[in-house]
């Protein structure tokens, strides 16, 4: 017997599969889905699917940029559901350093709710927080391959990147290609123009803490000075 409802197949974290098998038993079960069978999918890198997909109206796809939280969205999380009684300054504070990144925005809305005292700890608020280090660090971080790893925190002390620079800290000669590979897998760098990219503050002030105090002394005095 048919059923008249609609049902969803939720998949989390498809960028931990490696195994093109896999991939293309997936494809061809999303192809012969029936009508009212939908998946959803959350990845930090792009699906192995097919261009014909998106085409045929078959594939929606929502980035980064498209799950950052506005003001509206931040003041709503912030005080109406967390109830933390933050003016329009502190939330706007908060959004900023978050960059809209709504997962640090949670944490850093839980820390809030056990502060006492709640402005300065928005003021203060940055990338070495605790549930932010725990959360870039397993999630993220230690996610990537070691030679990545090893890119990301060396190339930590810039305050926008693009390859030449990359190329003299850490002597590789692929980086033009591992820059766009980093921006396009959602791993905190976006890109920017002309060549040039940056890192999120709070990825990349949770990198430094894995810098020698010298070099973390230099990018902080670095950062300043802009």
């Amino acid at each position: 017997m048919g059923l008249d409802t609609s049902l969803w197949l939720v998949l989390e974290d498809l960028h931990v599969i490696a195994d093109e098998g896999v991939h293309a038993w997936l494809r061809a079960v999303i192809e012969h889905l029936p009508p009212n069978l939908h998946v959803l999918l959350t990845t930090r890198h792009d699906p192995p699917f097919p261009a014909r997909w998106k085409a045929r109206g078959w594939l929606t796809e929502l980035r980064a940029s498209d799950l950052r939280f506005s003001t509206r969205e931040a003041w709503a999380f912030l005080n109406d559901r967390l109830e933390l009684g933050l003016n329009a300054d502190l939330v706007a504070h908060l959004l900023r350093r978050c960059e809209g990144w709504v997962a640090g925005l949670h944490l850093a809305g839980l820390a809030l709710q056990a502060a006492p005292d709640r402005a300065a700890f928005v003021r203060d608020f940055n990338g070495s927080q605790r549930d932010i280090v725990d959360y870039l660090r397993d999630e993220v971080l230690l996610s990537q391959p070691e030679g990545l790893r090893r890119f990301l925190v060396q190339t930590s002390v810039l305050e926008r990147l693009n390859a030449p620079l990359c190329q003299a800290l850490t002597g590789r000669p692929d980086c033009a290609a591992v820059l766009m590979r980093l921006a396009k897998d959602n791993v905190f760098v976006t890109e920017l123009d002309d060549g040039w990219f940056g890192y999120h503050d709070l990825f990349v002030e949770m990198l430094r803490l894995s810098l020698d105090p010298d070099k973390r002394r230099t990018s902080s005095a670095s950062s300043s000075s802009l």
